[in-house]
C-alpha cells in the first residue's frame, strides 16, 4: 500500500511549542467519487492559526489546511465525475475544491450564510480526525483524499496555484461586503 507524509496536529499547541508531528499514513483505497490527489500547494489561513491559538474547536489529531491546489493522481469508481462547471475531471488535472454546503437548512436559505451549514463538509481538521479513515483530509500531506460529492473545479492552465490558494480570503472579503451592502 502506498503512504504519504502528513503534518498532524495531535492536540492543541501554540506555534512555539512546534504543535506538528511528522508521520507517514497509508493512503486508502478509493471509494466511487472520491479523488487522490498529489498536493501541490496549500494555503495557511488565518482559521489555520486560530486553530492554533485554540479560538476554532477542531476533532484532533488533525490535518490542516482548506485553501489547497492538488493534482489528481487517481479516481475512485467507474462514474465520471464533473467539476462544479461540468467540465470532466481526469487524472492529470490541477484541481482545488470548496466546502460542500447543502443549500437547503436555515443558515444556507434564510441567513444566506453556507459557511455556517448544518450539514457542511468541509476539509483541514472539519471532516473526520487524522486517525480515522480517510486520514488525508487537509492539505498540509503529500496527498490528499478528497471526499465523494465534494465541489471540485478544474483550473484552466493559465491560473496559477498562488493565485487559487488566496481564494478563501476572496471569499471572506466579498462575503464582508455582501453583509454590509457594499455588493
Amino acid at each position: 500500500m502506498a503512504m504519504a507524509k502528513v503534518a498532524v496536529l495531535p492536540q492543541i499547541k501554540l506555534p512555539s511549542e512546534r504543535p506538528f508531528e511528522l508521520r507517514e499514513v497509508a493512503i486508502p483505497p478509493l471509494v466511487p467519487g472520491a479523488v487522490l490527489g498529489r498536493m501541490v500547494m496549500a494555503g495557511v489561513c488565518g482559521t489555520d492559526v486560530h486553530i492554533l491559538h485554540g479560538k476554532v474547536p477542531v476533532r484532533t489529531p488533525a490535518v490542516l489546511g482548506h485553501e489547497n491546489v492538488a493534482r489528481v493522481e487517481a479516481i475512485g469508481g467507474d462514474v465520471p465525475l464533473t467539476d462544479v462547471t461540468g467540465k470532466p475531471v481526469h487524472v492529470g488535472d490541477l484541481i482545488t475544491w470548496l466546502p460542500k454546503s447543502c443549500m437547503q437548512c436555515y443558515n444556507c436559505t434564510i441567513l444566506g450564510d453556507p459557511a455556517k451549514c448544518l450539514k457542511r463538509v468541509g476539509y483541514g481538521g472539519w471532516v473526520v480526525p487524522a486517525d480515522q479513515h480517510p486520514y488525508l483530509v487537509g492539505g498540509f500531506a503529500e496527498y490528499v483524499w478528497i471526499l465523494p460529492g465534494s465541489d471540485l473545479v478544474v483550473l484552466p492552465p493559465d491560473v496559477a496555484p498562488e493565485a487559487v490558494v488566496l481564494g478563501d480570503a476572496l471569499r471572506i472579503m466579498v462575503h464582508g461586503l455582501e453583509r454590509i451592502g457594499g455588493l
